[in-house]
């Protein structure tokens, strides 16, 4: 969306009004799901074929707050890597490189579109060897590339 927005439009246009144009989006985006999640049918039920809890969030936080907390640590490292790659790359190359921000955009799509390219082989090898080594090769991996970039 970015991208597009800053290829179509000129600098001034996007500073005034276009950056609004992704909310705009997001809105549209958000009502769809609004509109589906009201039209779906509450067939949940909990073990042993209980109405669900009533707070089923703060029963996860209750008894399997541990297991949360190693699902966090190990997505930690995939939501940095995340972060610096998609988010703050672009930043970086139209302050520190002078890049204009929509070539930076275009950058970062070409690398997004590379990313859901190397989902589906990353997922098919996950389901041959297991989610935990992949996971934590890719770790070992992000570690290994940062040490090689800014080491």
């Amino acid at each position: 969306m970015g991208a597009a927005v800053t290829t179509a439009l000129d600098r001034a246009s996007v500073e005034s009004w276009g950056w609004r144009l992704a909310f705009v989006l997001g809105l549209a985006v958000g009502a769809m799901g609004l509109v589906i999640r009201r039209h779906l049918a509450d067939d949940r039920l909990a073990p042993g074929g209980l109405p669900p809890a009533v707070s089923p969030v703060r029963d996860a936080f209750r008894t399997e707050w541990r297991l949360i907390l190693r699902i966090i640590a190990r997505n930690a490292a995939g939501a940095i890597a995340f972060y610096m790659c998609f988010v703050y790359v672009t930043t970086y190359l139209r302050n520190i490189d002078h890049i204009q921000a929509s070539t930076a955009l275009d950058i970062n799509t070409i690398a997004i579109c590379a990313l859901l390219l190397l989902m589906t082989p990353a997922g098919m090898l996950s389901d041959r060897v297991g989610r935990r080594p992949v996971l934590l090769g890719a770790t070992a991996g992000i570690f290994f590339w940062r040490g090689r970039c800014f080491g």
